[in-house]
């Protein structure tokens, strides 16, 4: 796969984004907008904690795109002392985490199911906050309005 647009757009500091903008110029394949148009975009990357160590990759549509590139990416964050995670709207079956682990060929990268949950409520009760989620699916991590859409310039 290739040429996937990645969207980012925030105003204030976000470390993490560093990275993913160095992987894709480094990669060459995909492209980055800071243009929100839902229609155009297949992932967003969007800011959150400015203090957390912490990017949260989501599996279906985001991941399974282009793995070889997101396998890329994982390396790159655990290289730069970042803490890459899955954390995927599915239920926690096992069939399903180990399909993740064995596409990304990873058995130590922490994986989170949500079972249908945003993301953001359901890891922050888990007591983890995250720099920054690559996701295909927005308001899978939190309800449209809220104040992590609207800092990362999506008024939905």
């Amino acid at each position: 796969m290739s040429d996937l647009v990645f969207y980012y757009r925030h105003s204030g500091l976000c470390p993490a984004f560093k990275v993913l903008s160095q992987t894709l110029e480094q990669q060459n394949l995909h492209r980055l907008t800071s243009e929100f148009d839902e229609f155009q975009v297949d992932i967003y990357a969007l800011a959150d904690s400015p203090t957390s160590r912490r990017v949260a990759l989501d599996f279906d549509c985001t991941i399974t795109a282009d793995p070889s590139f997101f396998m890329h990416l994982i390396a790159a964050y655990r290289a730069a002392a970042w803490e890459p995670l899955v954390c995927s709207l599915r239920c926690n079956d096992a069939d399903g985490i180990t399909e993740i682990r064995e596409t990304l060929k990873d058995d130590s990268i922490p994986i989170y199911t949500t079972d249908g949950q945003l993301k953001r409520a359901y890891l922050y009760e888990q007591g983890i906050d995250i720099g920054l989620w690559i996701d295909d699916y927005f308001p899978g991590i939190a309800h449209p309005g809220t104040w992590i859409l609207q800092i990362n310039g999506i008024d939905y």
